[in-house]
């Protein structure tokens, strides 16, 4: 064995003594007794040594880790001194020693899972949970535990007896920690200051001072519940001012936890977040907590932060996951109104990798205990922090969450006649999710308070609530769940009108109307048939979870409303009376007939039979596509269709001649990363570009429209609505010189509907030719639209769900399957697909607008943006992507779009939609002027006369492309103080940068724009074409573009030239800001903790 690697187990159980414990125990290394492991011999040394375990779990797991060169039998001995290995193992092993208790105040569904898996992955360590209820705690130790959570009941008897303790005796347990998590409640204040919104801190501040109390020894102690931002800095000041003597550290460790997975979620977190104080000793501490997770979390998920940024990290993270579910809800409104499905946009906008699919299931609204709780602790603490902007714009989450339950509920009583007095209402589902039977917070009850409002009958049926919890949940005031109180049981005939029966077929005997509440699946195989024929007639289904397949529930004779999805035709007109089965199957037949006489004659022949094959099938049909529009999108897009597609000949047509010019020459009219390659490939083969427009649309099969949609700038829906001047004139264009049938596609960004209008204006003037629309967005991104095109997220195609409609559909995916995988060609209908593409950018503008809003508040309380955003984003239900705090977003479309997605749920009656999606362009609005606002307070509150640097003016790096770009706001803002501004950017031109200064809003995307600006226009812009001229003798430096260049300049050049003090101002958190304050400037990063001057000179918006 000498000279053989071993564990240290090994080589202590190799000695056979039995005084060998003893020896450590003399050490003080260990408790008796101490061995883990031993290697057990048999009588000849020779044979096979085997391994075995002894009784005690406490000997330390990270020993059996460590190899050594194992002594000899004789090197060690209990009379004689150790030699150097051994007293290196020694102390090595005393080193890893570091935990050996761990207690959690609260046994909830927090603590309890939490501590459960801990003591499973920790054999070692000693696990007690503590709470003062005994039936509680009673429960753990029985054989029903107080809350159900898939695999919990394994974990809890694995452990429990033998590391992991369940216990009243709180103060014992707590004054014998060495780590002591606290999983009180948090609930929100339901009086006093802050009553609504603020956290009730109460019982974190009696745990605290009992802590402190009974404390004989320093202790960590772990925040675990869900706290504003700073209560650690609070607990930390009751723990100090009654230490005596005692050291503590402060951590935070927010829990991550969704129910009816939290098992899983503790056994393969996305991330354990742990937030301390950058100090030695906090560090230590975090390293601490973070040896206890390192048992079975891989070290890439532990992310270790400072204290502010973890505790404000668990509101963002709920503040974003929540958003997602009111922005499809949002979105689920507008589709009922124009005929769209929220289960094709959400899908087309999930496949946006930057976004991602989960959370986008539109319903009647979420529940559950932390989401509405966390937002309202959020508002409260942005109104605390003088941020008024950023609370209303977390608050139009909460508003579009109680609209939606709103609104359902107005859809229930105004399809029955506006009345559902005295009609019986069954109700399935009354928990907020499947697989759980909490009902905090859920919708059931908005939605149930709103049918009692108006005298319903209801009857509900849920698999896992109980009537007595019903009744009490009904009965209980806002927020008062959270509290003690609530545990004292109400009535269960509080509310006369309410019946809570189990079985579901016994809730809708006899029912007018059936609202599904939860996503149950068993609500999905229901006999639907049996409780059609004993509802009464006509019988209504409001699915508020999109479960149930409303076809067929229509063919059975329901009549069907489902989130989001097209409405039922009574919906619409509220007719009379209810048409039966067969008049609905005759209705469908006379539709089917309308499309083709045929059918009438025969409503059994096959539709197949009536549909020629796609224009595709054979060669000698579709061999040309033309494209109206040869910028941004039309250009790049028929360059890759004409590359992918040889046997397709291709045109761009324009009526700018230099453009069309610019096309046919090596110096292209844009600059993509790849795009010049990809057009010489195919560019006189197959692709052309001509100014003969009238001519290839003639000849063109597929007619692709690419022309600008620019905002209005005047007129009705001025500053919001789109301008569809051009896509008119392209139809009434097509129309006139049209010979042959014809497919028109959609390549611009338009409204919804769009389709439509432009139907009529082919169809009036079709002079016989058959056209038909189809939607086909892009969804491209400057500096990446080649890499995009060949390895598309998505392709979009939206048509007609007609015979004619659904043959031009499959003659364009056949285009594009030349090269994009089937899996990933997304069909819809006309509108879903219309409404993707100003949903996607809407949605992908709102993350950078919420990041932004909390960059503010991290400003605020010395949260650092980089750490909170970096740990909401390894959920994966959010991502990382477009989580980079800034001045605010640009660009060509996310701005346009939203505004024009405003300006369309305005025209559809929906003020509550519009005023959310308003607050993406009002936070980005607000980032900007919080920006220049911090620019002129820090220097005095005054630029008058200085000259301030601008580096970057484009509205991201890799472009050259300034439309709305932040700069043009921020230096609106410091022209408005008399500020002289030396820019710099490498592709921006100065008789650009004077255009965008000078231009009307809007108004760079209109033809008036290409008309030249006079240089001269701000004569306190100079443009120069480096980075040091433009600082030399500046007394400030606004970093306004991310370009790579930006993060290797030589700053200690650029400082020696400025004025002093000399500030940087960095609005995308390029440089390292600590590297640039050892130089001696005075920095100012988005969301990053502040420098000491500007927190003594504070920007007020």
């Amino acid at each position: 064995m000498v000279g053989k690697p071993v564990s240290v187990w090994a080589s202590w159980a190799y000695l056979q003594n039995p005084v060998r414990p003893n020896l450590l125990l003399r050490l003080g290394l260990i408790g008796p007794p101490s061995l883990y492991y031993s290697l057990a011999h048999d009588a000849d040394p020779h044979r096979r040594r085997r391994r075995r375990r002894l009784s005690h779990p406490r000997a330390p797991p990270t020993l059996k880790r460590i190899r050594i060169r194992a002594p000899t039998p004789t090197s060690i001995r209990p009379d004689r001194p150790l030699d150097a290995t051994m007293t290196a193992t020694l102390k090595l092993w005393k080193s890893s020693q570091k935990m050996v208790k761990i207690c959690c105040i609260g046994a909830g569904y927090v603590g309890g899972p939490t501590m459960a898996v801990i003591a499973l992955k920790c054999p070692a360590i000693e696990v007690v949970v503590v709470d003062i209820s005994k039936p509680r705690i009673d429960a753990w130790n029985s054989d029903q535990l107080p809350i159900y959570e898939p695999g919990l009941d394994e974990v809890v008897k694995e452990s429990r007896g033998r590391n992991l303790f369940f216990s009243t005796d709180v103060e014992k347990h707590v004054a014998e920690a060495d780590i002591i998590f606290v999983s009180v409640n948090t609930p929100t204040k339901t009086r006093g200051l802050g009553a609504g919104k603020a956290a009730d801190l109460t019982y974190w501040e009696s745990a605290a001072r009992m802590i402190a109390d009974v404390s004989k020894s320093d202790k960590i102690v772990v925040e675990k519940s869900t706290v504003p931002v700073k209560t650690a800095e609070a607990i930390e000041k009751i723990l100090t001012h009654n230490s005596k003597g005692i050291n503590y550290q402060i951590l935070s460790n927010p829990e991550f936890l969704a129910e009816g997975t939290a098992i899983e979620d503790l056994f393969k977190p996305d991330r354990v977040l742990i937030g301390g104080r950058e100090t030695p000793e906090g560090k230590k501490a975090v390293q601490a907590l973070k040896e206890v997770y390192a048992h079975w979390v891989p070290e890439d998920r532990i992310i270790t932060t400072n204290l502010w940024s973890a505790e404000l990290s668990k509101l963002a993270a709920n503040a974003f996951l929540a958003q997602r579910i009111s922005s499809v809800n949002a979105i689920s409104a507008l589709c009922e109104a124009t005929g769209a499905n929220v289960a094709e946009v959400a899908y087309a906008v999930g496949k946006d990798s930057r976004i991602g699919p989960k959370f986008l299931n539109a319903s009647v609204g979420f529940g559950g205990s932390c989401f509405q709780k966390d937002i309202l602790n959020l508002v409260y603490i942005c109104e605390c922090n003088g941020l008024p902007e950023v609370a209303n714009y977390w608050k139009q989450v909460i508003k579009i969450n109680d609209y939606q339950k709103s609104r359902f509920v107005n859809r229930v009583v105004s399809s029955m006649f506006n009345t559902v007095s005295g009609k019986k209402i069954a109700v399935l589902g009354f928990a907020f999710k499947k697989d759980t039977g909490d009902t905090r917070e859920t919708p059931a009850i908005d939605v149930c308070h709103g049918l009692l409002g108006d005298k319903a009958q209801i009857s509900i049926y849920d698999p896992q609530v109980t009537e007595d919890q019903i009744q009490r949940d009904l009965a209980m005031s806002k927020f008062d769940w959270d509290h003690p109180m609530h545990l004292q049981p109400t009535s269960p005939t509080a509310f006369k009108q309410v019946s809570v029966v189990w079985d579901a077929y016994e809730a809708t005997k006899g029912a007018h109307g059936l609202c599904i509440l939860t996503e149950w699946d068993e609500f999905k195989t229901l006999d639907y048939q049996k409780i059609f024929d004993n509802m009464q007639k006509p019988a209504f289904v409001f699915d508020g979870r999109n479960v149930v397949d409303a076809e067929k529930l229509r063919e059975i004779g329901f009549i069907v409303y489902s989130i989001g999805k097209p409405l039922d035709a009574w919906l619409k007109d509220m007719p009379a009376r209810e048409p039966g089965v067969e008049e609905r199957r005759a209705r469908a037949r006379a539709r089917s007939a309308a499309a083709d006489p045929r059918l009438a004659a025969d409503p059994r022949a096959e539709v197949s039979t009536l549909i020629r094959l796609p224009v595709l099938q054979s060669e000698d049909k579709m061999v040309k596509i033309c494209c109206i529009g040869a910028g941004y999108v039309g250009g790049p897009t028929m360059a890759v269709i004409a590359l992918k597609c040889p046997a397709i000949e291709v045109v761009v047509v324009d009526i700018s001649k230099p453009r069309i010019d610019a096309w046919n020459s090596d110096q292209l009219p844009i600059y993509e990363l790849g795009l010049d390659e990809v057009v010489k490939e195919s560019r006189g083969r197959n692709l052309f570009f001509s100014t003969d427009v009238e001519k290839h649309v003639a000849e063109a099969d597929i007619i692709f429209v690419s022309v600008n949609t620019p905002t209005k700038t005047r007129g009705l829906g001025a500053g919001k609505a789109a301008d569809l001047t051009y896509w008119e004139s392209a139809a009434r264009m097509i129309a006139d010189v049209s010979k042959s049938d014809k497919i028109v596609v959609e390549k611009s960004t338009v409204p919804v509907k769009t389709a439509e209008a432009i139907e009529k204006i082919l169809t009036h003037n079709s002079k016989g030719i058959n056209y038909q629309i189809l939607s086909n967005p892009e969804f491209l991104a400057e500096g990446t639209a080649i890499e995009d095109l060949f390895k598309p997220d998505r392709v979009l195609i939206g048509g007609r769900e007609t015979p004619e409609g659904k043959k031009a559909v499959q003659a364009l995916k056949e285009v594009y399957s030349h090269w994009v995988p089937e899996d990933r060609i997304i069909t819809a209908n006309l509108w879903s697909a219309e409404l993707s593409k100003l949903a996607a950018n809407a949605f992908l503008a709102q993350r950078i607008s919420s990041v932004n809003a909390i960059s503010a508040l991290c400003e605020a309380t010395g949260a650092n943006v980089s750490e909170v955003a970096y740990a909401v984003g390894k959920d994966t239900r959010i991502g990382p992507k477009f989580l980079n705090a800034s001045v605010g977003f640009g660009g060509s479309c996310f701005q346009k779009d939203i505004l024009n997605l405003v300006y369309i749920c305005e025209c559809n009656g929906l003020p509550e939609v519009a005023n959310y999606w308003k607050q993406v362009i009002k936070i980005n609005d607000y980032q900007k002027s919080r920006f220049v606002n911090r620019v002129v307070s820090s220097m005095f509150n005054t630029v008058s006369g200085k000259k301030i640097a601008v580096l970057g003016f484009a509205f991201k790096k890799d472009t050259g492309d300034t439309r709305e770009t932040p700069a043009i706001d921020v230096c609106h803002g410091l022209l408005g103080d008399k500020a002289q501004i030396s820019i710099y950017d490498p592709q921006v031109t100065e008789d650009q940068i004077q255009r965008d200064l000078a231009m009307g809003k809007f108004d760079w995307d209109h033809p008036m724009h290409l008309q030249p600006t006079s240089p001269t226009s701000f004569k306190q812009v100079s443009v120069v074409w480096d980075a040091y001229e433009a600082t030399k003798g500046a007394h400030g430096l606004c970093i306004l573009t991310e370009w790579d260049e930006f993060k290797t300049l030589d700053y200690q050049k650029i400082f020696d030239n400025m004025q002093k003090p000399a500030f940087v101002f960095d609005g995308r958190n390029v440089v390292d800001p600590e590297k640039l304050r050892e130089i001696g400037f005075i920095v100012y990063s988005i969301g990053k903790p502040l420098d000491a001057w500007l927190k003594d000179m504070p920007a007020v918006v």
